[in-house]
């Protein structure tokens, strides 16, 4: 700890160095996104259950369409931004809302005002997407409950009047006839209706100098000291606690206390017990000298 210790400052400058070049690297040069947010509620074809599964059943078709080539294609057709489908893929999120119905959808781009038109213009397409897709599926199932309906009524008409079985299939042609009717109230498939108009960031909210300088400062804080305490026991002209004991563990130094006279025999027995792991009950004891009593 004591090396760490003397290594504190120079790390802490060069800590503030890089504190410095990464701030001044993510506020100077590093462009600025903003981000709208646009809050539409998904109103489905069938009632409302309560349940993760279903929930998530009725976002997904939303989901993907947010990824749908054609339809970033078509939001790129009617608002000018510079960027390719790929691009604006990326910068778009969906998230759920405060209640299971309802869908938040997030751009952020290079302006707040482009990131809120992106936004519009991006549930208004997932929305005329999503029913037209719906009309076109429902189509081939109008047509067969159709089909259906026309060939039960041919054998309705082709029973005479006192037959017994002409009651069931005039049932049968009614239930025809409400399967069709189903069918054709969910033809528009789940509806995506906007709540509120976008919300724009009045601040980026990428990139983060602040918090990212203080991140990498800390970092660069921990790591130099550590090598400078390595560097100062490795390559030191001088001899220092780290490299002394270096050399003891990597030759298997002793300290012989008979061995010279440059050191002070309390200093000298005090090593050596210290080395014996001995643990004296007071520090300096061979130095204090007891009061003369009367």
């Amino acid at each position: 700890m004591r090396e760490l210790g003397r290594a504190l400052l120079p790390a802490v400058i060069i800590a503030a160095l890089v504190g410095a070049g990464v701030f001044y690297l993510r506020s100077e040069l590093t462009d600025k996104q903003y981000a709208a947010s646009v809050v539409a509620e998904i109103e489905p074809v069938q009632s409302l259950v309560p349940g993760d599964a279903f929930i998530e059943q009725m976002r997904a078709p939303f989901v993907e369409l947010a990824t749908d080539r054609s339809v970033l294609d078509e939001v790129l057709a009617q608002v000018d931004s510079g960027l390719n489908a790929a691009e604006l893929a990326s910068s778009v999120e969906l998230s759920p809302g405060t209640s299971p119905a309802l869908l938040t959808v997030t751009v952020t781009t290079r302006s707040p005002e482009l990131a809120a038109d992106l936004a519009r213009t991006m549930v208004s397409t997932m929305a005329s997407t999503s029913t037209a897709n719906a009309i076109r599926d429902s189509r081939e199932r109008t047509d067969e409950a159709q089909s259906s309906i026309d060939a039960q009524q041919a054998r309705v008409d082709a029973l005479p009047a006192d037959d017994p079985s002409r009651a069931a299939a005039v049932s049968e042609l009614a239930e025809l006839r409400t399967r069709l009717s189903e069918v054709e109230a969910a033809a528009g498939g789940d509806r995506l209706v906007v709540l509120s108009n976008p919300e724009q960031s009045t601040t980026p909210v990428s990139p983060k100098p602040v918090s990212e300088a203080l991140v990498a400062a800390l970092a660069a804080l921990i790591v130099a000291a550590e090598l400078i305490v390595l560097l100062r026991g490795r390559l030191g002209r001088r001899p220092s606690r780290s490299w002394a004991r270096r050399v003891s563990r990597k030759y298997g130094a002793h300290f012989d206390p008979t061995a010279g006279d440059t050191v002070p025999p309390a200093v000298a027995a005090r090593i050596a017990a210290l080395e014996r792991g001995d643990r004296p009950a007071s520090r300096g004891l061979d130095t204090q000298h007891p009061r003369a009593t009367a």
